[in-house]
C-alpha cells in the first residue's frame, strides 16, 4: 500500500491523508485513545465512507488494511471506459 502523508492536528493528534484513483481518504487518529477515525471520499461521485477503527491491535490496522485496498484496487472513472 502507498504510504500516507502525515500532518499534527491541533488536537495533538496524528491526520494521514492518501489519494487512491477516485479517492481522497483521511484517518484522524487519537494517539491517547488509540481510535482513528476513517473518511473515504470519491472524488468523482461524492460517495463517503466513515468508519470509527480501533487502533490498539492488529484488528483495527487489518480492517484499515484492507479498506485500503479495496480502494487501490478500483480503477479510476476514466479507465473503466476504456477497459
Amino acid at each position: 500500500l502507498p504510504l500516507p502523508y502525515l500532518y499534527p492536528t491541533a488536537e495533538g493528534g496524528v491526520q494521514a491523508e492518501w489519494g487512491l484513483n477516485d479517492w481522497a481518504i483521511t484517518l484522524e487518529i487519537d494517539l491517547e485513545k488509540e481510535q482513528g477515525d476513517y473518511q473515504a471520499l470519491n472524488l468523482k461521485d461524492q460517495t463517503c465512507t466513515e468508519l470509527q477503527i480501533s487502533l490498539a491491535d492488529s484488528n483495527g490496522w487489518n480492517q484499515l488494511n484492507q479498506a485500503l485496498k479495496q480502494l487501490e484496487s478500483q480503477q479510476p472513472e476514466a479507465n473503466k471506459s476504456e477497459a
